[in-house]
């Protein structure tokens, strides 16, 4: 078909502003409980880690113990995020009934998993294309773009929710590219507007409570347009799936092409990582300050020697 059947970025606007009016307060909650969650988490974790340098008197075990729980969290901050991200898609995509956040939590636990799954795969796709340069890496970026909302709404996971994605989006490529465009444009746009509206007013009035006032409002824009930008993808992907009821017919040679990239990609992924941190490690270790012995001298109690790890040039200090 013909991408002149896609909505056009107008429509696309004007129904995700409908929907985002009708669902915006479970919505709303639904991705700050990650947050509230983290803060809550993150306290305890200064509490614990606070007690514990004073019960341990600095020790090494209150650095492992203060680590393991910062990974904790970090964990669960992560497990929350998409589950909130799978429950946000679900309630989209149920629009025309009453999900509130309780239950579009419980009804999701069991994509939670899948969901992250199919991220993962799509990132390495994506990063698969990026090592072509930008361009393949945009192809695959648009190709994958729905995989998410597949995943809660079709109960296709993994490399065939990519797949049905790409299927979705083949012949019509321009126009979904086009209309993404669009939709991060306006978003950027707005925000370039905020900052250069800043500027000029602090040049000009340097009045606080204005620049509140315009902190504000920026804030509240950016945090619109990211429901706003979720639900515009959810609307296109709804359309597209509109245009192409069937299930998409995926050949087993373009499955078996896609799983090398994939493992191509995660290889890649690896390789590059483990050099990056094998790079943060050993710049780590040069800047660390070597430690200091101080003993007393043989003279006086109140005159140390401090000697550090440089060689010895037989000269010595006393202070």
């Amino acid at each position: 078909m013909d991408g002149v059947l896609i909505k056009s970025p107008l429509e696309l606007f004007g129904e995700a502003w409908r929907l985002f009016k009708q669902k915006w307060q479970v919505l709303l909650v639904i991705s700050a409980l990650p947050f509230a969650l983290m803060a809550v988490l993150f306290t305890i974790g200064l509490i614990i880690g606070s007690v514990g340098l004073i019960a341990l008197s600095f020790s090494g075990a209150t650095a492992i113990l203060f680590a393991v729980f910062a990974v904790v969290i970090y964990i669960l901050f992560i497990v929350i995020s998409l589950w909130s991200q799978v429950a946000s898609i679900f309630v989209l995509s149920r629009s025309d009934e009453q999900i509130g956040v309780k239950q579009a939590f419980s009804l999701t636990k069991n994509k939670v998993w899948i969901f992250f799954g199919t991220t993962f795969v799509v990132g390495i796709l994506t990063y698969f294309g990026s090592l072509f340069l930008i361009i393949p890496g945009l192809v695959l970026m648009v190709w994958t773009l729905f995989a998410p909302y597949i995943v809660v709404n079709e109960g296709i996971s993994g490399l065939q929710a990519a797949l049905t994605s790409r299927g979705l989006v083949r012949g019509r490529g321009w126009a979904v590219f086009g209309r993404v465009v669009v939709l991060y444009s306006i978003m950027f746009g707005g925000v370039v507007f905020f900052i250069v509206l800043f500027a000029v007013t602090y040049s000009i009035q340097k009045s606080m409570i204005l620049l509140i006032i315009l902190l504000i409002l920026s804030l509240i824009y950016i945090v619109i347009m990211g429901y706003i930008s979720q639900i515009y993808v959810y609307c296109m992907y709804k359309n597209l799936r509109e245009l192409h009821p069937d299930p998409v017919y995926i050949a087993p040679s373009t499955r078996k092409k896609y799983i090398i990239f994939c493992i191509v990609g995660f290889v890649f992924a690896v390789i590059s990582y483990s050099t990056q941190l094998v790079s943060v490690w050993d710049d780590s270790k040069n800047l660390m300050i070597p430690p200091i012995n101080t003993y007393p001298t043989s003279g006086s109690e109140d005159q140390f020697i401090i000697e550090d790890y440089e060689p010895f040039d037989g000269n010595t200090e006393n202070i």
